[in-house]
């Protein structure tokens, strides 16, 4: 154990005590102030809203590619919903072209003599009451044709064909009230213009004229009377100037005009023909190559349906419309093309019976 006896000490002198405790101090405050230390630095910010405006720029790039995406979608959509209520209202036609009622021949289907002549009548294979072509295809060369149309689009670039169609309705009307006689109160109406026809003969007569006799013995005995239906169809104008597929069709003795969808540009039409009569269309043929229409079972149609203009966009596309190309039109108008084929089955069968 040592002698603390012997320890020696050594004074300390009192600036050396202050100098240790004034650093003591310093270092203190210095380590305190990091540790509350707070913010961004400027580099640290201009990072951060680099970062920023990226991503926002990323964002504004995928909202908007979405909204043209969309956009396209939208009008897409609407094209396509216009070409396939073009469609179907000719394919309903085309269906049901060729009927005529009970009569067994239209060769035995004659007018009335108090048959009023229809105003602005459509002249030549697209007369009313010329049933021996129930179907009968042409094309559009200037705007006025047929004597019954005269705000067609003429073919240039694109086609314009026009479709004529014959058959009478569905709705029959038949002597309900026992009375031998086929009147308003069996259902006639004055607007319409029928065929009264039974298995052998058959007479064409306005609604609002005195109606054949039915009776036994009578005009048509036992007769059913059948709506008129004759369609013309090509592709016109409507009061806006927009390209729309219009027809003529046979209302209160005249060809009176309507437009029926609006938006479609081009119609073409091949017709298929049985030319060795197995039933089946050997070829697809346009109207001026049709060589016998009563050879014909069978129709493809194919539409041009266009948008609405819109300036930011140009049109680069070719199309084709069944035989014909329709060439690059570089306008502002969006463009689709719709197709149907249909089979003509009161035409195909009749031409069964026949054989």
């Amino acid at each position: 154990m040592r002698n603390m006896n012997n320890l020696t000490l050594f004074p300390v002198r009192n600036n050396t005590l202050k100098r240790t405790a004034r650093l003591g101090h310093c270092a203190s405050v210095k380590s305190s102030r990091r540790l509350t230390q707070a913010g961004l630095t400027l580099v640290e910010v201009m990072i951060a809203m680099g970062l920023g405006l990226f991503v926002l720029q990323g964002m504004l790039t995928i909202l908007g590619s979405s909204k043209a995406l969309y956009e396209k979608e939208s009008v897409l959509t609407e094209m396509f919903d216009t070409g396939n209520a073009a469609l179907t209202v000719l394919n309903r036609d085309l269906r049901r072209v060729g009927f005529f009622g009970s009569s067994a021949s239209v060769d035995r289907i004659v007018a009335s003599p108090d048959l009023d002549e229809l105003l602005d009548a459509c002249e030549g294979d697209a007369a009313a009451y010329d049933f021996n072509l129930a179907i009968w295809g042409s094309e559009a060369e200037t705007a006025n044709v047929l004597g019954c149309i005269d705000d067609a689009i003429a073919a240039s670039d694109k086609p314009s064909d026009i479709l004529v169609v014959k058959y009478v309705g569905s709705a029959s009307v038949k002597d309900l009230d026992g009375d031998l006689d086929i009147d308003v109160q069996d259902g006639i109406r004055a607007s319409e213009t029928y065929v009264l026809s039974n298995n052998e003969k058959g007479i064409v007569f306005d609604g609002d004229d005195s109606v054949p006799s039915v009776t036994s013995g009578g005009d048509v005995p036992f007769g059913v009377a059948w709506p008129l239906r004759n369609h013309v169809y090509y592709i016109g104008k409507d009061d806006s100037g927009k390209a729309s597929l219009k027809r003529k069709t046979l209302s209160q003795s005249s060809m009176k005009g309507e437009v029926v969808v609006r938006g479609v540009e081009a119609m073409r039409i091949l017709y298929g023909e049985d030319s060795d009569g197995d039933f089946q269309p050997e070829r697809y043929l346009s109207a001026a190559d049709v060589d016998d229409w009563n050879n014909v079972i069978a129709a493809k149609i194919f539409m041009l349906v266009q948008s609405q203009e819109r300036c930011d966009y140009v049109d680069p596309q070719s199309y084709q419309l069944g035989d014909i190309t329709v060439p690059v039109q570089n306008d502002n108008f969006r463009r689709t093309v719709v197709e149907a084929s249909v089979n003509l089955r009161n035409l195909n069968l009749f031409k069964r019976v026949s054989s």
